[in-house]
């Protein structure tokens, strides 16, 4: 016990995190079993200090501390027509595909970056997420789902469907052209050799998106959060079952998504008030 230093636990949690791709949640949780041990330990007089209060946990793929999607705190979910906004400036750039399926699906960064050939069937319009790609330590990295309720299926619309296909038929002609330096890596959405994109290029992608549109500037961690909150939102705002949304979000439980997600609209106060008055008519 005398051995363990913070520096030495701090190694040893980016490498749970990097090389055995353990969730954040499991090492912060790891990270707590820890700390009272210790503090008895000093207590007890076996230790001076404990190490565990000066390691740190490794950050998660936006470099913030560890939430269950990575951003902290709340702004205001983007309205329809700042979505609509959005979406025309990305419109024309060769990634424009991705950012409208994490719009038409409210998919996380790692999730749609980590989305592979097996797990899309344009057939049957339905995307699978069973993993994921994010960074640790400065390097992309495959990861698993974040949770149980992570793992699952989506049914996509027509109109992503068909911006899919697009993609697909664009990804088919750069493998063509790139003959033998083709790398077949199998993610969906990859480079014009078939690397993958590193996560945080996406990220910054977003931002110039949001500049171009003169739309209010958002922390760089929040681009593309911003596209995952706007999706619940605006899907509960028009009537969708919040059960639902949760689970097509990935959530842990439907309490996170209220607490995180949904932002309350001024049609949804004003539909309260009317709502209140049928229930009171009968009294006049």
């Amino acid at each position: 016990m005398q051995k363990v230093t913070a520096a030495g636990l701090t190694a040893w949690y980016t490498q749970l995190r990097r090389e055995q791709g353990y969730a954040l949640t499991t090492i912060r949780h790891v990270h707590n079993i820890l700390k009272p041990a210790f503090d008895d330990a000093v207590t007890w007089g076996l230790l001076v200090k404990s190490p565990v209060v000066g390691a740190k946990t490794p950050k998660d793929e936006y470099g913030l501390d560890d939430t269950e999607d990575g951003v902290k705190g709340r702004e205001k979910a983007w309205t329809r027509s700042e979505l609509h906004t959005f979406l025309r400036q990305a419109r024309g750039h060769r990634l424009y595909p991705l950012f409208h399926l994490m719009a038409a699906t409210g998919l996380r960064r790692k999730e749609v970056l980590g989305l592979k050939m097996a797990m899309l069937s344009l057939e049957n319009a339905t995307v699978f997420i069973t993993s994921g790609r994010t960074t640790a330590g400065g390097q992309a990295i495959d990861t698993g789902p974040k949770s149980k309720r992570s793992k699952r299926r989506l049914p996509l619309d027509e109109d992503t469907v068909a911006v899919l296909k697009s993609w697909m038929a664009q990804r088919a002609s750069d493998q063509l052209a790139a003959g033998p330096a083709w790398r077949d890596t199998g993610y969906v959405f990859v480079k014009p050799d078939g690397t993958p994109y590193y996560p945080d290029h996406i990220s910054k992608l977003g931002s110039r998106f949001i500049k171009a549109a003169q739309m209010a500037p958002r922390d760089l961690p929040r681009v593309l959060y911003d596209l995952r909150h706007s999706y619940a939102t605006l899907l509960i705002d028009a009537g969708e079952p919040v059960q639902v949304v949760s689970e097509r979000l990935g959530h842990a439980s439907v309490a996170f998504t209220l607490d995180h997600y949904v932002d309350v609209t001024d049609r949804q106060r004003e539909g309260i008030v009317e709502t209140t008055r049928k229930l009171l008519s009968a009294f006049e």
